[in-house]
């Protein structure tokens, strides 16, 4: 699971304000998905700074197991893929299609809520349509209910946790992040 908010930091990432997940309705379905029994990480394109203050801020809520900063935003779909994730959010249609296009079964939310988000990714969103994996939503409500409905169809929660199913070896999957706090 991947959850963006507010306006980027001084490293031109990030969305998390000092306090707390700052984006309408955020904390809100992500405390829901968690009392249905999900098991939340979050993915990032962060640098170090950012990564360390993001998680500072936000493992006090206990909202997600593990929390993955990658170097370059096209190291999602991988990592995503190496940790076997079932449902990802992102607001990139580049890193949308990506995520998508490596994991065939997983759920991609296309978050287009994000006040940040400009018009100019809208070009970029014509290939993403056409694949079956990938749902468009305007806001966190929206996404709480198309991940409570996967859920239903994929079978009992809490049985797919982001855990390591190794397709990438340690050295691999270390050169894409810059931090991860498990």
């Amino acid at each position: 699971m991947h959850s963006r908010g507010q306006q980027p930091d001084e490293e031109g990432q990030g969305h998390v304000s000092d306090q707390e997940l700052n984006m309408p309705g955020a904390r809100e379905a992500l405390v829901e998905l968690k009392r249905q029994g999900h098991q939340l990480s979050l993915e990032s394109f962060a640098g170090r700074k950012r990564a360390t203050r993001t998680h500072d801020v936000l493992a006090p809520l206990g909202l997600f197991e593990a929390f993955h900063f990658t170097r370059q935003k096209r190291h999602k779909a991988a990592v995503c893929e190496h940790y076997g994730l079932d449902v990802f959010v992102d607001d990139s249609p580049d890193v949308v299609t990506a995520a998508a296009e490596q994991n065939p079964s997983m759920l991609v939310l296309h978050f287009t809520g994000d006040p940040s988000y400009e018009s100019e990714h809208e070009h970029k969103e014509e290939r993403e349509s056409r694949l079956p994996n990938v749902v468009k939503v305007g806001s966190w409500e929206e996404a709480l209910v198309h991940i409570t409905e996967f859920a239903e169809r994929s079978g009992p929660v809490g049985d797919v946790a982001p855990q390591e199913v190794g397709l990438l070896t340690p050295a691999e999957i270390k050169k894409m992040l810059y931090v991860e706090f498990l």
